[in-house]
């Protein structure tokens, strides 16, 4: 019966911070579209905006309903500057090794590298965008589910748990369902970012990854990232071959390739840090 009632606490808490997040998505989405007229800078505006309402909506759900229970979100860890730009590195190294494998493999081919005021002022947007929505998926994800299911069920229901609802919310993505891979990856970042949440003790670490890792893919490498054109990139690529090698439309993150480094630095990043600090409670 207790098992139940916890299942039930778990899912109406989700199905409200959901709720709660898309009514602050679509007032802001009323709002914009009634003050301004430039549709184009609308738009753009409120990919901004969605990251900001699922952070407050995380602080409403956490402050409502979990404060007072003992656990805590992950954001207030020591070292945070350290944490964030160690994952920051974490996050160039895996991009990096990524697209080297998939070059080296023939999933893609390097059709030129150029750097001009429409590319800064390109990468000057998404560093924005990027940074906001690594914060935004990670205090959600494995800020607040993560730790919701972890207070009830453990560590590795947290994590397991999470990381499925993390591949979820990426279904309406662009070109998410044209294979079987993108969805695994998606699933496997999850459990990659949800380790390194927890043996470190905080969200930093993930955060700086996620960062990285999207950036790099977009802006540096010329993949989509998660199905979503950057348009602009240092390095032009051509994706050439079978798609479950070069990801195909989806970007990187649709490629077995990914897949096999994803669990290889998952093991990493769990071996690094595992001396240094053990799992801590809620």
């Amino acid at each position: 019966m207790k098992l139940f009632k916890n299942i039930l606490a778990i899912i109406g808490k989700i199905l409200l911070a959901i709720v709660i997040s898309f009514l602050l998505i679509g007032m802001s989405s009323i709002a914009f579209n009634w003050l301004f007229h430039d549709k184009i800078w609308v738009t753009k505006s409120l990919l901004f905006i969605q990251s900001i309402c699922f952070i407050l909506s995380v602080v409403l759900m956490y402050v409502w309903f979990e404060r007072k229970r003992g656990w805590d979100l992950g954001w207030t860890q020591n070292h945070k500057c350290k944490s964030w730009f160690a994952g920051a590195l974490w996050g160039i190294i895996m991009m990096t090794s990524t697209f080297m494998a998939i070059w080296l493999f023939g999933g893609l081919k390097i059709i030129g590298v150029s750097f001009d005021l429409k590319i800064m002022q390109s990468l000057v947007y998404w560093i924005f965008f990027f940074l906001l929505v690594a914060i935004s998926e990670e205090l959600l994800s494995r800020g607040y589910l993560q730790g919701l299911i972890r207070h009830y069920f453990g560590v590795a229901a947290g994590i397991v748990v999470t990381s499925l609802l993390f591949a979820a919310m990426h279904l309406m993505n662009a070109n998410v369902l044209e294979g079987f891979v993108p969805l695994i990856n998606l699933f496997l970042a999850g459990v990659m970012f949800g380790v390194a949440r927890e043996v470190t003790g905080g969200l930093w670490l993930p955060i700086g990854i996620h960062f990285t890792w999207n950036l790099l893919q977009g802006n540096l490498f010329g993949f989509f990232v998660s199905g979503i054109n950057t348009k602009e990139s240092i390095i032009h690529i051509e994706i050439s071959g079978n798609s479950l090698i070069s990801g195909g439309q989806f970007g990187a993150e649709g490629s077995l390739i990914t897949s096999a480094l994803l669990i290889l630095y998952t093991i990493i990043i769990w071996l690094w840090y595992r001396k240094q600090q053990r799992f801590s409670h809620y």
